[in-house]
């Protein structure tokens, strides 16, 4: 998901509300100055940042980012611009296969987010153990696009291996593969040509929500700062991975 032009954003943001400088998004959001001089050197805005500032101020998170629609937004229109993930949990084993079903949507993700094609395909995990840490860390959400089952090297897939559920990172050779935790404390599994049989693609790990439980002043740092209950989101890509199973 591409983030919001700065300056656009932030001509919108005072067209709409009492916000008229840089010191008062600052105060508004909870986050040092330093944190504002970096969305506007990068001309990128998170998203937190939209969709927290459309709920203070009741405005249309679509128009504040993209300028498209209308300023304002009623409430069961906003309900609309969202769309809930299916979380999957082993639900049995036949055959010793695994099998996944659907619960409720533990997470909710924007549909400027989503595209179409990929809605239908996308469910959450939820990620067990250390394996894939520091990227992946226990009890984040993974999102799964179960729509991309072809295995291409260095990605991370959601896997079943004789009805056990793993998160790896692939790598494929000609006689075989290997499955990689990003948690070096964790030796890779090398699989050979016939193993690779019984190694069932559930789909790819395209991203990852985590509720974050505290906290973090850093007022000399360039990060952005996070608050009680942020849910950043991270995306897989060819050029920037995620680490962490």
């Amino acid at each position: 998901m591409t983030s919001p032009s700065f300056e656009s954003f932030f001509s919108r943001l005072c067209q709409a509300t009492d916000i008229q400088n840089q010191s008062q998004l600052a105060q508004v959001l909870g986050v040092g100055r330093a944190a504002i001089s970096l969305a506007k050197q990068k001309n990128a805005v998170p998203w937190k940042w939209v969709f927290t500032l459309a709920q203070a101020y009741n405005l249309n998170s679509t128009w504040l980012a993209t300028g498209n629609g209308t300023p304002t937004v009623d409430a069961d229109l906003a309900q609309t611009s969202w769309i809930g993930i299916p979380h999957a949990q082993v639900v049995g084993q036949e055959d010793q296969s695994l099998e996944l079903g659907k619960t409720a949507p533990r997470c909710a993700l924007p549909l400027q987010a989503v595209s179409a094609p990929t809605r239908p395909n996308l469910i959450s995990l939820e990620m067990t153990g250390p394996g894939m840490e520091p990227g992946i860390k226990d009890m984040d959400l993974l999102l799964v696009d179960r729509n991309l089952r072809h295995v291409r090297p260095g990605l991370i897939y959601a896997l079943d291996i004789c009805g056990r559920l793993l998160i790896r990172r692939v790598d494929v050779q000609p006689q075989g593969m290997t499955l990689i935790c990003d948690n070096r404390n964790f030796p890779p599994m090398v699989l050979n040509a016939e193993d690779t049989q019984q190694v069932r693609v559930l789909g790819q790990i395209i991203g990852l929500i985590r509720q974050c439980n505290y906290r973090l002043w850093l007022p000399d740092s360039q990060d952005f700062t996070t608050d009680e209950k942020d849910i950043p989101i991270s995306h897989s890509n060819d050029n920037e991975q995620m680490s962490e199973p």
